[in-house]
């Protein structure tokens, strides 16, 4: 038990992506390092902040062709890659590299059955979420919010359904 919590106090997150405002926002809310991946090489540099050896656990909130096999390649040998994104288009992650670095990948569809502890976090104070929301459009404009989505304008954070 001793080597995990030393492990645990060492844990460090790293966000990757293309914005370099979603990534201010990254370390406001919490993360250690960021990556702009547009402008840098993010393996070399995930490796780089993680001593060389990967993360353990990786996150593909992307959905590109490539982020799958980008997080294939750098987490560490036995780590986890879990994606949340709904691509259709086949991804290019070599199967070898799942074997040999005996990954575990999964799919999350972004829930646990945790949605009354997260709401009741919030309601709480306990999460913050200020700014997190940067649209709030009426249910009958929903076909705005997903062109508003699918734009990938970086000023678009999250996109909230009013019912009314």
């Amino acid at each position: 038990m001793r080597t995990l919590k030393r492990s645990l106090t060492k844990a460090k997150i790293i966000v990757a992506d293309i914005f370099d405002d979603k990534l201010e926002e990254a370390k406001k809310l919490g993360a250690h390092c960021t990556v702009n991946a547009k402008k840098e090489n993010m393996i070399e540099v995930v490796r780089k902040l993680s001593d060389g050896y990967g993360p353990t656990v990786s996150i593909d909130a992307a959905g590109l062709v490539s982020s799958l096999a980008d997080l294939a390649e750098v987490t560490c040998n036995a780590g986890r890659v879990i994606t949340m994104a709904f691509l259709e288009e086949p991804s290019q992650v070599a199967i070898f590299k799942i074997t040999a670095k005996e990954l575990d990948i999964r799919g999350s569809r972004l829930q646990n059955n945790k949605f009354d502890e997260v709401i009741n976090a919030v309601k709480n104070g306990d999460i913050d979420i200020s700014g997190l929301v940067s649209h709030k459009i009426p249910f009958a404009d929903t076909k705005k919010a997903f062109d508003l989505i699918d734009s990938k304008d970086s000023s678009i954070k999250k996109v909230a359904l009013i019912f009314d």
